[in-house]
């Protein structure tokens, strides 16, 4: 095998090896916050159906972290949340009293 030859199996070898780690990963799982004062389902299967139909699957490629609790608990909630590090939080607003 001549030296050329050998350089370009060797260069070829070292750019396509990342690429093929790079395919065998494992897809990523988001985490999304969900705060609310009271668990609404309603509201629950709209976000899951809407997240859905961007391709995002809980149990799949999705976590949700719940949270629900009165309104003097989510202060506390929503920092709970935050230490979890989600990729984003949802919140529904208190109901009107």
């Amino acid at each position: 095998m001549r030296r050329r030859e050998l350089i370009t199996i060797l260069g070829g070898a070292a750019f396509a090896w990342p690429l093929t780690t790079w395919a065998q990963q494992a897809p990523r799982t988001y985490r999304i916050g969900y705060l609310a004062d009271a668990k609404i389902p309603h509201l629950i299967d709209a976000l899951h159906k809407g997240l859905r139909e961007l391709g995002y699957i809980e149990g799949q490629n999705l976590n949700v972290e719940y949270r629900f609790g009165n309104p003097e608990t989510l202060d506390a909630l929503a920092a709970e949340l935050v230490r979890l590090k989600p990729d984003a939080i949802v919140t529904v607003s208190p109901r009107p009293r």
